[in-house]
């Protein structure tokens, strides 16, 4: 089956479907910058934040055994 629209509303309906694309598009590309944002935040709170917390934690450990 064929859609049989005059010029200009078949015009219309291109730049339609083209606007929906892009925004799906956008939406996309969205999602993907915040998860590599999220990504980011988690590498350096586990930086900055979790494997100092570990090595402390090592650390109490060894000195519990000395104790």
């Amino acid at each position: 089956m064929r859609l049989q629209l005059p010029y200009d509303e078949h015009i219309e309906l291109i730049k339609t479907v083209q606007s929906h694309m892009k925004e799906t598009y956008c939406i996309d590309l969205g999602l993907l910058a915040t998860q590599d944002l999220i990504n980011l935040i988690y590498s350096n709170i586990e930086y900055a934040v979790i494997e100092p917390l570990r090595k402390s934690d090592q650390i109490l450990q060894e000195i519990k055994k000395l104790l």
